[in-house]
């Protein structure tokens, strides 16, 4: 990575090759609203992206559904890869349904090397894979090998800190030295997207 953006702007193949998906590509940190305490710290994580990154200092966001942990995550990922860098979107629940060691990224990497390797990865709705005990091992797995390699984790969760701890156990502590609690609420963005539905589908009647 370097100090200054070396892109304007990601393309659909950037985005695809982060397997971001669609609902995701537009997300801008001045869609945000002003006065929301996450969007604030979202600036200051950015501010200092490349130093946060080279370190490993990562975010967990969490908080209800749908009020933009996803996109936080996702905007982070973005700003990397327009710093030079890769990132890697992995939502924690495709983990149970994909035999990682296996399956190849692309022609010259497996999904579970990429994982290890990227300078950012977003783990997605941590903790929604602790049904599948192949699945959680894969989690505390990747957090500890990225951890002793200081390379960052940025990670979102529907689930209360506490349920977390009680779901990791002494993972916890490793979540908690390279991943800093943030907390996101205050808009619901899945009522924009019913609004915006609507308009579009009855708006011509």
């Amino acid at each position: 990575m370097v100090d200054k953006p070396i892109l304007d702007g990601l393309t659909g193949k950037h985005l695809s090759r982060m397997r971001v998906g669609r609902r995701w590509w537009d997300c801008t940190v001045d869609a945000i609203p002003d006065g929301l305490a996450y969007k604030e710290v979202l600036k200051k994580y950015l501010s200092r992206l490349t130093d946060h990154v080279r370190a490993g200092r990562g975010l967990l966001f969490h908080g209800e559904y749908s009020t933009g942990k996803t996109g936080a995550a996702v905007i982070i990922a973005k700003a990397t890869v327009m710093y030079g860098g890769t990132a890697f979107f992995v939502p924690t629940t495709d983990l149970s349904d994909v035999k990682i060691d296996g399956t190849m990224f692309d022609a010259n990497q497996t999904i579970w090397q990429r994982m290890r390797s990227v300078n950012l990865l977003v783990l997605d709705d941590l903790g929604s894979e602790h049904q599948s005990e192949w699945a959680k091992s894969l989690v505390e797995r990747i957090i500890r090998i990225r951890s002793d390699h200081q390379r960052v984790i940025i990670a979102t969760t529907n689930r209360p800190l506490k349920s977390l701890a009680e779901t990791y156990g002494p993972a916890m502590a490793v979540i908690s030295s390279i991943m800093l609690p943030v907390e996101v609420s205050g808009k619901n963005w899945r009522s924009n997207e019913t609004a915006s539905l609507s308009r579009e589908i009855m708006g011509g009647q």
